[in-house]
């Protein structure tokens, strides 16, 4: 009976116009703050943005970012994803929050700065920085912001806690290094602790990321000269290996199942963005091809050769129609790099593979286009384009030096590197770290 009066009396409240719109409101503000919450904790990272810039150097540095490959200079804004590589000189960077970065001659890193999924149930996020080094030395110190800060190798992993450190990367021997000079950090791994000399140019042309960046530099400058757009694309094949190679390295070899799965998510990305400036090779090719026909009807009308110049007239027409369908390919593979980047963006490892095997497929219908345009144009025109693109095998580079005038190489492994992939990602770091205490004086850069 006293349960029937109640529920009598809350309907009638509940009737009252300024209990409803009360109650309205509340739920209203409960949802979206509910909505927020979880478009927050969903929102993926995105690639490109501005994360920090050059503030001074000397001697030669390299920035890679995309598949652009150009001369640093000071107050260069520095993306997230982007490649710094050093010869005989220094960079120094400073981020929007005040943190430094310090990278010695011959050394090579990679920047990354983005929101990361935390908690036990990965329903938060906070932003993340992470700085890759490949070979060298460098030297950080943590900014003001609440970011958390990884120094990181292919081999081990560093979470700083307003940190003073110098880190570095030996690949001749794996040696992960790290030197603190202030703050706290949880490795996972295995480093090299306290000082420690910059590896130099003798582990540099023995690192794969650092040859294949330098390459990558070289061919691109060249390109550019030719204002050729067939060689500016060969290149960007060129440039976007060297972040194969990275995601390669670390995904093989990291022991922290984050950064492992990090790397092959990129690892799937940029086989799309690859599979997409290959299509672009290829079509232009075709349009080179295209054109050579298409000249060779002028010199067959010119000469009084009718039956030569409609002989010529239909391989031209043919090769039209293969260079359009290849422009579709070269459009869809775009389309298919772009949606890969944006799962990688999510740490969606299945999405970023099936994104990039469309942009493979788009890039294998136009390498199809390519082989029937020589088939219709090899009576009419003589031409040495190949029915592919050439593989992205990285040559070897000559790396400077103060000392006697010698050269040392070295050949970077093809790009087509074939990595185990996984499909769960974990969102935590493993729980066997270990604590690193400060006992070196600070007496940092």
């Amino acid at each position: 009976m006293e349960t029937m009066t109640l529920l009598a009396r809350n309907r009638r409240i509940l009737r009252r116009p300024a209990m409803m719109a009360a109650c309205t409101v509340f739920a209203g503000m409960l949802f979206c703050w509910t909505a927020m919450a979880s478009a927050a904790a969903q929102a993926p990272a995105k690639t490109g943005a501005a994360v920090a810039k050059i503030v001074a150097m000397d001697g030669e540095v390299i920035l890679q970012s995309g598949a652009d490959v150009i001369p640093a200079r000071p107050n260069m804004a520095v993306k997230d994803g982007d490649f710094v590589l050093t010869k005989q000189g220094n960079a120094q960077i400073a981020f929007n929050d005040g943190a430094e970065l310090k990278v010695f001659p011959f050394s090579n890193a990679k920047i990354s700065q983005r929101q990361e999924k935390t908690g036990l149930l990965s329903r938060t996020t906070q932003l993340s920085r992470r700085i890759t080094a490949f070979v060298g030395k460098m030297w950080f110190k943590s900014g003001s912001s609440v970011s958390r800060n990884f120094l990181q190798t292919p081999t081990a992993v560093c979470g700083l806690r307003g940190s003073d450190a110098d880190f570095g990367y030996n690949p001749a021997q794996l040696n992960s290094f790290l030197n603190m000079y202030s703050g706290q950090a949880q490795v996972v791994g295995t480093v090299v602790r306290g000082f420690f000399d910059n590896p130099g140019i003798s582990a540099a042309v023995k690192s794969q990321v650092y040859q294949a960046l330098s390459n990558a530099y070289v061919q691109t400058q060249q390109a550019k000269a030719t204002g050729k757009t067939v060689e500016v694309a060969s290149a960007q094949v060129v440039a976007l290996a060297v972040a194969k190679i990275a995601a390669t390295e670390v995904a093989k070899s990291n022991p922290d199942a984050l950064v492992k799965a990090q790397a092959q998510v990129a690892s799937a990305a940029v086989d799309a963005s690859i599979a997409s400036a290959k299509t672009v090779v290829v079509t232009e090719q075709i349009k080179d091809v295209q054109a050579a026909a298409v000249k060779a009807v002028e010199d067959a009308k010119k000469a009084g050769d009718a039956a030569k110049a409609a002989e010529a007239e239909k391989a031209a027409q043919a090769a039209a129609v293969q260079a359009a369908q290849a422009e579709a390919a070269a459009r869809a593979a775009a389309q298919a790099a772009a949606r890969a980047q944006q799962a990688a963006d999510a740490m969606n490892l299945q999405q970023t593979q099936a994104a990039a095997q469309v942009a493979q497929n788009a890039e294998q219908r136009a390498e199809t286009a390519q082989t029937r345009t020589i088939e219709a144009v090899k009576n009419v025109v003589t031409t040495t384009v190949p029915t592919t693109v050439a593989p992205t095998t990285i040559a070897p580079t000559t790396v400077e030096t103060t000392a006697a005038p010698t050269t040392a190489e070295t050949t970077v492994a093809p790009t087509t590197v074939t990595t185990t992939i996984i499909t769960t990602i974990p969102t935590t770091i493993p729980t066997t770290t270990s604590t690193v205490r400060s006992t070196v004086a600070p007496t940092s850069p």
